[in-house]
């Protein structure tokens, strides 16, 4: 079978752009309020399964797709009593897998790949309200990113006269801003809320593979990062009492493998060698701030949660390697 490439990688890209608004005014009472829900979950696979490939000079299979959602949530409200609530959801999801099951492939150069494409959410949720007795405002925020990317090949027969790469990864971006604010002649309460979750695993994986006259072998677990940047604020003033809140919680979740298993590798006599490769970086930058103001008393809050947990394994066991000019294992 003559075979050059299969990919699920092509197209536009994903993307959500979304606004959600809300203006109240009354006499006696206002409330308004503005959420924004979006979602994406998109599922890419390019794979070969007992399938016998031969005659090409380069051959590939790449998965991914760039993802992206840009929202905005604003409430606004004045009255006598008044009350503003924003709340925004972002959500992106899904697999990008990349994979050969079984049969043999010879040829040229060999990549199995998916590290294309990166996913980002955008978002922000404000909230003001102004009152002559009772200000009330609330900003939420909440943004995922979880993602598993696979690039394997596993009990395949390969036979290469140039490069063989496995590779996986990608960048996962976080920018949002929950911020509010109220004023009132008596009373006003107001808080802002930025939650930020980004989760995934990241595999490139040779197992049970028979490799024969390859120039070179790289699996490798290392483009991108995951990046969150927050914002949560909130400022209250009033004539009797005024309170504000502003919470930040980010978590970064990653989990990289790059890994060579029971496999045979018998490169050619002018080679580059065997190089396995894991690389996880991740940054939280935040700020939580608030301030209240009021003539006879005033509260406030400021609260910042970050984590970072990451597992990162480079890894090459129970393999036979014959003619390898160089053998580097690296992990960070």
């Amino acid at each position: 079978m003559l075979f050059r490439s299969a990919n699920a990688s092509g197209g536009q890209g994903l993307k959500i752009n979304s606004l959600a608004g809300a203006i109240t005014g009354g006499s006696e009472a206002a409330v308004g309020g503005a959420i924004s829900v979006n979602r994406i979950a998109a599922n890419r696979t390019a794979s070969l399964t007992d399938t016998d490939i031969s005659g090409f000079a380069s051959n590939s299979l790449k998965s991914g797709v760039d993802q992206r959602i840009n929202a905005i949530a604003v409430a606004g409200s004045v009255g006598s009593n008044a009350g503003a609530g924003s709340s925004t959801t972002n959500i992106l999801s899904g697999t990008e897998e990349a994979s050969i099951s079984g049969g043999s492939v010879s040829g040229g150069s060999l990549s199995v790949t998916s590290n294309i494409g990166d996913r980002t959410l955008w978002s922000l949720a404000g909230a003001i309200a102004g009152a002559g007795e009772v200000a009330v405002g609330i900003a939420n925020a909440n943004n995922i990113i979880t993602s598993t990317r696979e690039a394997a090949i596993s009990h395949t027969t390969l036979t290469l006269s140039q490069a063989l790469d496995v590779k996986s990864g990608g960048s996962a971006t976080i920018r949002t801003a929950a911020v509010g604010a109220g004023a009132a002649g008596n009373v006003a309460l107001g808080g802002s809320v930025a939650v930020n979750v980004i989760s995934g695993t990241e595999n490139a994986t040779l197992d049970g593979v028979t490799l024969t006259g390859a120039t070179s072998v790289t699996v490798d677990v290392s483009r991108g990062e995951a990046n969150i940047q927050t914002l949560a604020g909130n400022v209250q003033g009033a004539g009797t009492g005024a309170g504000a809140t502003a919470i930040a919680v980010s978590t970064v979740n990653q989990q990289r493998n790059a890994l060579i298993n029971n496999s045979s590798l018998s490169l050619g006599s002018t080679n580059s060698g065997i190089r396995v490769n894991a690389l996880t970086s991740g940054t939280i930058k935040t700020l939580a701030l608030s301030g209240a103001g009021a003539g006879t008393g005033a509260a406030v809050l400021s609260s910042t949660t970050n984590n970072i947990d990451a597992v990162t394994h480079a890894k090459d066991r129970k393999s036979t390697r014959l003619n390898s000019v160089t053998r580097r294992i690296s992990y960070a």
